[in-house]
């Protein structure tokens, strides 16, 4: 299916796993109901919008795919390659990403609620404006990532406590003191924030 242009397809429930959607055009299209793309190729495919809300996308390669605006929450991203990849305002809440390569992808304005980014590679990705909200960045590897104008709470409060920054690698990091003020770097963390 290298190639392939299913827009708005209802993929829902669809197996998948291993298949090679690369540089597809899945604008819209839906692949909700536990849908299995676990080792699938996607490199390059436009995603934008789509549905994949609780779909198994573990070891799936989405390098440099375009997820814009997609909804993943609850989705199962755990050691799926996502570098380069176009993710910003995408919904991402309570979906699992551990052990992700998201090296250099642009997550911003995403909504990352709850999210499990334990043990991802997220360095130099673009985080600024993402929403953080109970994630967990457990060990994560965030050297050189844009954590600008971040939002840690609810909104109506600073209430922050439940996102997890221990022993994540923040070297090089760019943030702003809203970050800094929640984040206890020389308890929690491997290695202090770079310059602001």
């Amino acid at each position: 299916m290298f190639n392939a242009y299913l827009r708005e397809a209802n993929l829902d429930a669809s197996k998948l796993r291993r298949a090679d959607l690369s540089n597809a055009y899945l604008v819209q299209a839906t692949f909700r109901k536990k849908a299995d793309l676990s080792n699938a190729k996607l490199i390059g495919t436009k995603l934008l919008e789509a549905k994949l809300d609780e779909a198994n996308l573990s070891k799936a390669d989405l390098s440099k795919a375009t997820l814009t605006e997609a909804k993943l929450e609850g989705a199962d991203l755990s050691e799926t390659h996502l570098n380069d990849a176009e993710l910003d305002k995408a919904n991402f809440s309570s979906a699992r990403l551990v052990a992700a390569n998201l090296s250099g992808a642009n997550l911003s304005g995403a909504d990352l609620s709850k999210a499990d980014f334990s043990q991802a590679n997220l360095s130099g990705a673009n985080l600024r404006g993402a929403s953080l909200k109970g994630t967990n960045f457990r060990g994560a590897k965030l050297s050189e990532a844009d954590l600008s104008d971040v939002k840690l709470g609810d909104g109506k409060s600073d209430e922050s406590s439940d996102v997890d920054f221990s022993e994540a690698d923040l070297t090089g990091a760019k943030y702003d003191d809203y970050l800094k003020k929640y984040v206890d770097y020389q308890t929690k963390s491997r290695k202090p924030f770079g310059k602001g």
